[in-house]
């Protein structure tokens, strides 16, 4: 959709889309795909029911735990990832969520955390953005070219001013910064799936010959 569709369509292709249209939801389910891949399922089970059932509302976690998981397990159970394909993934997934952390400071509804969003505080967070996003690339090794963006300058018109008046232009700029992230883990989940079946193929052709 990205790259073949234009702007305006965006929205009427996300809101038609067979999926939960409900971002916890989303975040818990691609945090479950990584541990997944990443771990036998009955630990990657364990830590999700504890997370879930921790940090969400019960249809939520409902939905992740009783849904998604063992049908996630059904579909993945034949495949195996590679020592360096798990670490990526957690390097990738614990990059993206140091953003949408950050970004979550500054949404009010979630972290009612007021001195956040004081004159200091907010000066402090706008100052903060760079580096933490800077310590999120280090660790995900996402390309990120533009430098406006590395910097948190100059990346719309007036944020300078935004940013320290009040915290939800942090809050957009931040979890925009965090939920393109998010589209890079899930093509990277992607790939790592699509090798796994390759490889499971492979050693199947194998053996059947």
């Amino acid at each position: 959709m990205f790259s073949t569709k234009p702007v305006v369509e965006w929205s009427e292709e996300l809101w038609t889309i067979d999926m939960p249209h409900d971002y916890f939801i989303i975040f818990g389910a691609v945090i479950g795909t990584v541990f997944t891949l990443s771990m036998p399922y009955i630990i990657a089970d364990f830590v999700m029911n504890k997370l879930a059932y921790g940090l969400l509302k019960p249809d939520q976690a409902d939905f992740i735990m009783k849904s998604y998981m063992p049908e996630l397990h059904e579909a993945t159970k034949h495949l195996t990832t590679t020592q360096d394909e798990k670490t990526k993934l957690f390097e990738k997934m614990t990059g993206c969520i140091i953003k949408l952390l950050y970004a979550f400071l500054y949404q009010e509804h979630y972290v009612p955390v007021p001195e956040l969003w004081t004159p200091f505080g907010l000066e402090i967070g706008a100052y903060m953005m760079p580096f933490v996003n800077a310590i999120a690339d280090d660790i995900t090794h996402f390309p990120n070219d533009d430098e406006d963006v590395k910097s948190s300058k100059n990346v719309y018109p007036g944020d300078a001013y935004c940013n320290t008046y009040q915290a939800h232009s942090m809050w957009h700029e931040q979890s925009a910064n965090g939920l393109l992230e998010l589209v890079y883990v899930a093509d990277y989940i992607n790939s790592v799936l699509q090798a796994a079946q390759d490889r499971y193929d492979q050693e199947n052709t194998a053996f059947m010959q």
